[in-house]
């Protein structure tokens, strides 16, 4: 009784032989079981009733055979097109990526006369200089904005000239006609 405990859990793990497995079959098959056993007997009896069942048509192996055999290629125009279609379509493929290659390589920057391609660190570098040129552009705008404001003020003291001017030319007119009396 032992022996078929140990057969039973050898059975589940599925470290079992075939002969071990007559054994358990034979042991279920018996009208006398331990109590406890009992319960693994409808289990064997089910596999015994499967082991005597047979197909009902003997030829069934063959046709099963002949069904998935696969069929032998044919190698006429339509097999040959296809090759070569591939055989093309894989071609341009190749060098559609070749070209690809070349060209992402021939992407460079030339900064202080040295080639750089990396793309991340060109774009650092133009971003470095993109903020210097933005800092050298504002330092003139208000340069600019400077001169802006000394025109404004040389326009206004042109004003005052030549109001000083229109003043002196009356002045002048003024002691002409007075020298005339």
């Amino acid at each position: 009784m032992d022996n078929i405990k140990e057969l039973l859990q050898k059975y589940f793990e599925g470290d079992t032989s075939l002969a071990e497995e007559n054994l358990l079959q034979q042991y279920f098959a018996q009208t006398e079981i331990a109590e406890d056993l009992k319960q693994y007997k409808p289990l064997f009896e089910c596999f015994a009733g499967l082991e005597a069942e047979t197909l009902p048509n003997s030829a069934f192996d063959e046709d099963f055979k002949q069904k998935v055999t696969p069929r032998r290629k044919h190698h006429g125009l339509v097999y040959h097109i296809s090759v070569w279609s591939s055989a093309a379509a894989a071609c341009v493929i190749l060098a559609m990526g070749s070209i690809y290659y070349i060209e992402r390589q021939n992407n460079y920057m030339i900064v202080n006369g040295k080639r750089v391609n990396d793309p991340e660190k060109a774009l650092m570098i133009a971003a470095e200089k993109l903020h210097l040129v933005t800092g050298k552009f504002n330092n003139s705008v208000s340069h600019v904005q400077q001169i802006g404001r000394v025109g404004k003020q040389l326009s206004v003291m042109e004003i005052f000239n030549k109001h000083d001017s229109t003043t002196d030319s009356l002045n002048t007119n003024n002691a002409i006609k007075h020298n005339e009396n």
